[in-house]
């Protein structure tokens, strides 16, 4: 902060704000199919064969023909796909931990200001912000759990640039009566605009057949 003539001061500022330990039970699927269970059967995740194979029913000729046609528990429907069937918990979907504190958030600014005061009560002030907010986990977007380092995104509520200006201006005591002057004086009148960039339109989720 600087006072750089009279009545004219400029203030700047970097503000920074890191969160750990947040709630994002999204990063975490217990009953996922990891690359390293899939390989105990065998299969590997990057083979165009074996994706065929995870995505076709037990059902399936190509599932017969590769020995993964036989349900993994008695009454376990055969219309269910192999990758299913071959999850840890295969009478489940995707089991998520509740309240998982694995979740980040990431916060840094450049924060200045403005602010003039002219005679007869005026004053203006102008204030811009320069910002980048990131999150992990905290939000929707996830694109791999076994791999945390690559969710980290834009947060859904990031305003990179935000300008905001200010004028007001303070009613003196006007006219001879006191009373009114007391009535009158002391009053402020603001006008606050304030611009800023629009929200970030979210990319759609991927659809994952496995």
């Amino acid at each position: 902060e600087r006072e750089i003539t009279k009545d004219l001061v400029v203030e700047a500022a970097w503000v920074g704000n890191r969160g750990a330990w947040l709630q994002a039970p999204s990063l975490i699927n217990l009953n996922a199919l990891t690359p390293q269970r899939l390989s105990s059967f065998g299969l590997n995740i990057n083979s165009t064969a074996d994706q065929s194979l995870l995505t076709s029913t037990l059902s399936s000729s190509l599932a017969a023909s590769r020995g993964f046609n036989k349900a993994p528990y008695p009454g376990f429907p055969l219309s269910s796909t192999v990758a299913q069937s071959l999850r840890p918990f295969p009478q489940f979907g995707s089991l998520t931990d509740q309240y998982a504190p694995v979740g980040r958030s990431w916060y840094n600014s450049l924060q200045s200001k403005v602010t003039k005061r002219f005679s007869g009560g005026f004053e203006a002030s102008g204030a811009f912000t320069w910002q980048s907010q990131l999150a992990s986990g905290v939000e929707t977007g996830v694109n791999d759990v076994f791999n945390r380092q690559i969710d980290k995104y834009l947060a859904s509520n990031s305003q990179p640039f935000a300008l905001q200006m200010a004028v007001s201006y303070q009613v003196p005591g006007l006219g001879p009566n006191a009373l009114l002057r007391r009535l009158g004086q002391g009053w402020t009148i603001s006008e606050i605009g304030r611009y800023a960039s629009g929200l970030p339109i979210l990319s759609p989720a991927s659809a994952n057949k496995l």
